[in-house]
């Protein structure tokens, strides 16, 4: 993630909530509560923005365990099983669901999943700004945005080297990236960058 884009990101909504003169109230989501990259850029985002501003009040909700409480156990250890010890399968699975090569526009079984509850959770702690770490996450608060079920602002912070076809792109306000390279594959999804 560049820290130049992450500090004019972080400056850009502090001046758009001190104009309006108030807290500025910020969701993270990552999606599984194994200590992950999704987890470290959202603690290192929720990190600065308490460090830069009395302005931010953070909160992280893990959105797999909050929707499906000690499932999420299962999958996790489902996950790291399947990671090390079939890796070919993982693979596979991962390149099915979410990596097709041509991005679709919508994911029917995490929104029969996901959505209510996520909303539930919107609805709850009343963001402002919705930062996903994850592309679920981001898949999710796109769709909601998508059909006027909240108007705040999403950022995607990607972590990875590449963007799978699942990151909500189109009602998505900014993009913190890794790389040049994932600068490229958003600008060719018609995402503008301001300079």
């Amino acid at each position: 993630m560049s820290y130049l884009f992450w500090n004019k990101s972080r400056k850009l909504l502090l001046k758009h909530f001190r104009r309006k003169n108030v807290m500025c109230n910020v969701l993270l989501m990552p999606l599984l509560q194994i200590p992950s990259g999704h987890h470290h850029v959202a603690d290192c985002i929720k990190d600065q923005l308490l460090q830069s501003s009395e302005d931010f009040q953070c909160e992280k909700v893990e959105i797999l365990s909050y929707c499906y409480g000690k499932l999420e156990t299962l999958i996790s250890t489902v996950y790291l099983q399947g990671i090390h010890k079939l890796p070919n399968v993982y693979s596979w699975i991962y390149k099915t669901l979410a990596v097709k090569g041509k991005t679709r526009n919508r994911h029917y079984l995490y929104e029969h999943l996901f959505l209510k509850k996520v909303s539930h959770i919107i609805n709850q702690i009343r963001p402002d700004v919705i930062i996903c770490t994850h592309a679920l996450p981001s898949y999710l608060v796109n769709r909601l945005k998508e059909i006027n079920q909240w108007e705040g602002i999403v950022i995607n912070a990607y972590t990875d080297y590449f963007i799978n076809d699942l990151w909500g792109i189109k009602h998505i306000d900014y993009h913190l990236v890794p790389s040049t390279q994932v600068k490229q594959e958003l600008l060719i999804r018609g995402v503008c960058f301001a300079t």
